[in-house]
């Protein structure tokens, strides 16, 4: 059983489409996926992330009016809506299930564990305390107090979780701070269709740049990265995403009659972006996430050269090294190192190759995939075991 809070209708319209995803190593013969929204996703676009598995959908939403009706989601009030969720695993009787982000489905997991004593596992995509509501993306007072209002449950979930994979190292002082023990640093799992460049030539009078990313003011504001390409005559640049600031800058790309150099593509199928990354001479990115974003480790393993914003100076442990030029995020210093890698053709070659080296030895997805089962068989085990 996977519970989720997404939409999937709107991962699927995005393309972020991944073979086996809630299904890793084709493990479960079944697989039912709770929705905690109304949300209704075409099956056949889904089954691609259950893999080989029989694929069940069900909805539980949570409703507006739970925030209200839960006091602000207190655990000892949320037991009415908990409770459908808990007769449906009585009904199904899973072996394991897992939850996707610690929100209130890892609540509901650990609803179901009480009762029926099934194990689950949580990954964490975030660190809340620094890039959540509480952190850095409580900008009104709404957001923060929704932040502080989830804590509880968050806590709850991870206390009570059999396993957590956190998917990047500064999530783990979040689960330091209270005193987990068992967590496993996993990365995500993607990039098994990238297609390693073959060669680093690149046609100096238009070299050709891309960026995939949300376009959002407050988390990836690509706004430096396209000035940087306007000012620069012998660079081009396309731009994959949506987001509050897309309208803006597509305005900006206009007024500065660059729009033939610099294009932008709402969406595009992921399996389509893997196909076409290795064609691009040079991956550039921007986020004040504290974070190693999937588009990253989707470039490097297909061994582009890659340049990201240092986060003001303190970047991911996984930023760190020779694998990435790492900028302060200014339209110069992006210019300054796209001029570097367009000029030095030894540099750009190495860039790349020590990305690629690097995602191999980290990140493949394979060697993700396979930890990934690893870890729930032991999971299980272990119940069997307490049995």
């Amino acid at each position: 059983m996977v519970i989720i809070p997404d939409h999937l209708s709107d991962l699927i319209k995005k393309g972020e489409v991944t073979s086996r995803y809630y299904n890793p190593g084709d493990l479960f013969k079944e697989v039912h996926l709770v929705l905690i929204n109304d949300d209704q996703p075409d099956p056949a676009a889904v089954q691609k992330m259950v893999g080989s598995g029989k694929l069940y959908l069900y909805n539980l939403p949570v409703g507006r009016s739970l925030f209200y009706r839960s006091l602000g989601w207190r655990p000892w009030l949320l037991n009415g809506w908990s409770a459908p969720a808990v007769a449906l695993a009585r009904k199904i009787l899973p072996s394991l299930i897992r939850c996707h982000g610690n929100h209130l489905n890892a609540y509901l997991a650990s609803c179901i564990k009480k009762e029926l004593n099934i194990p689950y596992v949580v990954s964490l995509h975030g660190n809340p305390d620094i890039d959540g509501y509480r952190g850095r993306l409580g900008t009104t007072w709404k957001k923060k107090l929704n932040g502080y209002a989830i804590e509880a449950v968050e806590i709850a979930a991870i206390k009570d979780a059999d396993h957590l994979l956190p998917v990047y190292s500064p999530i783990v002082p979040y689960l330091e701070r209270y005193h987990i023990t068992k967590y496993t640093l996993v990365y995500n799992v993607i990039g098994y269709n990238c297609i390693k460049k073959s060669h680093y030539d690149i046609d100096k009078r238009n070299v050709k740049c891309l960026c995939i990313g949300r376009q959002q003011s407050s988390q990836k504001d690509p706004s430096s990265i396209i000035e940087a390409v306007i000012a620069m005559q012998n660079a081009s640049l396309l731009l994959v995403g949506d987001g509050d600031l897309h309208e803006s800058l597509v305005k900006r790309v206009l007024e500065a009659n660059a729009s033939e150099r610099i294009r932008f593509i709402k969406s595009m199928p992921n399996s389509e972006l893997l196909d076409q990354m290795n064609k691009f001479d040079i991956y550039i990115y921007s986020s004040v996430n504290f974070e190693l974003s999937k588009t990253c480790i989707e470039a490097a393993l297909t061994g582009m050269p890659v340049i990201l914003n240092d986060r003001n100076g303190e970047p991911a442990r996984e930023l760190i090294g020779d694998h990435f030029l790492l900028v302060e995020g200014t339209k110069e210093s992006y210019q300054k190192a796209l001029m570097r890698l367009i000029q030095d053709d030894q540099y750009r070659e190495q860039l790349g190759n020590r990305a690629y080296a690097h995602a191999q030895k980290h990140w493949a997805p394979a060697k993700m995939e396979a930890k990934v089962v690893e870890i729930y068989k032991s999971v299980m085990a272990e119940q069997v075991n307490l049995r």
